[in-house]
């Protein structure tokens, strides 16, 4: 490396050090020759996710550098900066205090070559190159990789992965034991991701999956919290237990209560701190203060560490304003006519709102229970509002669809995610609301009309 980029390196991500400090800083430089990306984010491992520590940019030659005082000793991920927002491909390295590596970045896939690196970083990028063959199901976003092709590699992948861990002897225990618990979560996460990610074709249910999946679809699995020094733990549990819920949990047109769920869920983790740390990783899911107090009181037990506390206590803040009784936003949108209704409109009334599309599969299901649901509260004080999130393109598509389906109630066109949408963080539909009389909120977050628990909050809101 030339001097100048040491330097510029040592004085960004090292400042403030005196320069007489004995201790020798854990450096990570190479190239990225083929990136498109403006620089690197180097992101440490915060109870199985990744949480950005340093960031660099790229050199006129795609040369970077970082150098790090004490780096605390696990795996570090790099990952590409591109108008300010990291990417989700990584290049995993293992750091500790002196290391030095030097990688070459070999393609837009951030393929990484290893240059320069201790004897851990070099067994890390031994089972590197035989995880590369597992990619289909690491990278799904846009992949075409498919079960025609994954299976057959994951078959021949397994006897190598075995044979590698076996063959493990870095002299370093603590790494050694890492590195194959890794190796185990690498496999997974690719095979669970394969499964429950979009993908052009998936396996038919009748196609005989690869035995490997009956050994991974266990309960009691990850007794220890191992896992989540991996920046992708969160996410390979969260892997884990949909596919152990699809195989175990839903029945053919049916599926348990979300409180049922989530405990059977939570039973299958075989440790209090994985227990803790993927009950964390759900708060974001909550979009009521109620609905998050309400759903997390079972699991107090598990929530002790001041990281989870502190995450719960700031996800109770974030939707705090929206509790019941707290003033709903005056939405005003046009109906089929072009007439704009708002919430305002119609106070005196309890008002359900279904946010919905006309592409939308699950909303589409809702339909006929809304439906239903409306005649048995026809000439009771509720109004039923849906609002149409479908683009602006769309409108006439939305209008032959709500003649054609004979929708009744309130229909409203919003034009896309609209200001509504983003102010309670609507990311995901149907979404059903309910205010009450006043206009005030009774649940952003409300039940779907094919239960029953919709029905009774609209009949206790009338009672008010």
């Amino acid at each position: 490396m030339k001097k100048g980029l040491w330097l510029t390196a040592l004085a960004v991500t090292a400042a403030g050090l005196s320069l007489c400090a004995q201790t020798v800083p854990a450096i990570i430089c190479g190239r990225a020759a083929e990136s498109s990306a403006e620089g690197l984010q180097l992101m440490e491992t915060v109870n199985g996710k990744m949480v950005a520590y340093a960031t660099t940019r790229f050199d006129s030659e795609k040369r970077f550098a970082f150098a790090l005082p004490q780096p605390k000793e696990g795996f570090y991920y790099l990952v590409a900066m591109s108008k300010g927002k990291a990417g989700r491909d990584f290049i995993r390295v293992y750091l500790k205090p002196g290391e030095q590596i030097e990688l070459n970045i070999t393609d837009k896939k951030y393929h990484a070559a290893l240059v320069k690196g201790g004897a851990e970083n070099k067994a890390l990028y031994q089972w590197q190159e035989i995880a590369y063959t597992l990619e289909g199901g690491f990278r799904f976003w846009g992949d075409t990789v498919t079960y025609h092709s994954y299976f057959p590699a994951l078959e021949a992948a397994l006897p190598k992965a075995e044979a590698f861990k076996k063959s493990l002897h870095t002299g370093n225990n603590r790494f050694d034991a890492l590195l194959k618990m890794a190796v185990d979560a690498d496999i997974e996460f690719a095979s669970f991701s394969l499964l429950y990610t979009p993908r052009p074709v998936h396996a038919p249910k009748d196609y005989p999956m690869p035995a490997y999946y009956n050994t991974v679809t266990k309960d009691g699995r990850y007794t220890s919290s191992d896992v989540l020094q991996l920046g992708n733990g969160i996410e390979l549990l969260s892997r884990y237990v949909t596919a152990y819920s699809m195989k175990a949990f839903y029945n053919e047109g049916s599926k348990p209560e979300r409180a049922e769920l989530l405990a059977k869920q939570i039973a299958l983790l075989g440790n209090d701190t994985v227990k803790g740390a993927y009950l964390a990783a759900t708060f974001d899911r909550y979009k009521t203060y109620e609905d998050l107090q309400t759903s997390m009181k079972p699991y107090q037990q598990y929530l002790q560490l001041p990281a989870f506390q502190q995450a719960y206590f700031e996800a109770l803040k974030a939707v705090s304003t929206f509790k019941a009784g707290t003033v709903g936003y005056n939405f005003s949108y046009p109906d089929m006519s072009g007439k704009k209704v708002s919430l305002k409109d119609m106070a005196g009334k309890v008002v359900l709102v279904d946010m919905w599309a006309t592409w939308c599969g699950p909303c589409k299901a809702e339909i006929p229970h809304l439906q239903k649901l409306e005649g048995e509260m026809h000439g009771k004080d509720v109004v039923f509002v849906s609002i149409s999130v479908d683009e602006a393109k769309d409108k006439e598509k939305w209008k032959r669809f709500v003649e054609e389906k004979k929708l009744g109630g309130v229909q409203l066109f919003a034009a896309g995610w609209s200001d509504m949408a983003k102010f309670y963080g609507v990311n995901g539909i149907p979404r059903f609301m309910v205010f009450d009389k006043k206009g005030n909120i009774v649940s952003v977050d409300a039940p779907r009309p094919s239960t029953p628990e919709l029905k009774q909050m609209l009949e206790k809101a009338l009672l008010n």
